[in-house]
């Protein structure tokens, strides 16, 4: 394998029950990464790594030449796990170049979303994973504004906002991944998305959100 996309489906999800195979609009969640990853020319291979026979039965429904359904090991599986265990669990079994990682909880993720960060990580970068820009002023616990002059606050208009890492998309190379033990290191460049893109299907609220924008989208 050269170029893979990888898709970490646990089965264990809390707030929303087998939430990566829950249908979203009549479809189930994965699919819309699925999608995604399956026509970006730049992906040869759809890596799914799933702890959870019913999501393997589902994602098995789903045709496509490029799909490979692998299993997760019970240690990278838990409520705690980071995601960089489970990729790194996979490339010591499996030798490949560059990866794209995709979250389902971000089905707004489109194939020229994948191919504009691909051309961003051809152009030299070590890492590129996607963000969105939002227009949010922040405070800490502190009572601390990081992001603007507290006595001199911008107009909504007159300011670029903040890049926010939105989840969607993290691209890197076996390599880099390897060295670094972290999906993302080096040199990154930040392919920047729709501002719609910053919703994650994570508590049952998100799910009311995303519902409303996919179908806006369509």
């Amino acid at each position: 394998m050269k170029n893979i996309a990888f898709l970490p489906l646990r089965g264990g999800s809390k707030s929303i029950i087998l939430k990566n195979i829950k249908l979203l609009n009549g479809i189930p969640l994965a699919y819309y990464a699925l999608d995604a990853a399956v026509a970006c020319p730049y992906i040869e291979v759809v890596v799914v790594a799933t702890d959870s026979d019913e999501i393997k039965t589902v994602i098995q429904e789903y045709a496509s030449d490029k799909l490979l359904i692998i299993g997760r090991s019970e240690l990278v599986s838990t409520d705690t796990s980071p995601t960089i265990d489970v990729l790194l669990e996979f490339a010591e079994q499996y030798s490949f170049e560059t990866v794209t990682l995709i979250q389902a909880t971000s089905p707004l993720v489109s194939p020229e979303d994948l191919m504009g960060g691909w051309a961003l990580f051809q152009q030299g970068y070590d890492s590129v994973l996607s963000v969105t820009r939002q227009h949010r002023f922040i405070w800490d616990e502190q009572t601390r504004v990081p992001n603007y002059d507290l006595y001199n606050k911008p107009r909504r208009q007159d300011w670029k906002g903040i890049l926010v890492e939105n989840g969607a998309f993290y691209i890197s190379s076996y390599n880099q991944i390897i060295g670094s033990k972290a999906v993302i290191s080096g040199n990154i460049g930040l392919y920047e998305m729709a501002p719609e893109t910053y919703v994650e299907l994570d508590e049952p609220y998100d799910w009311i959100v995303m519902e409303q924008l996919i179908k806006n989208k369509n």
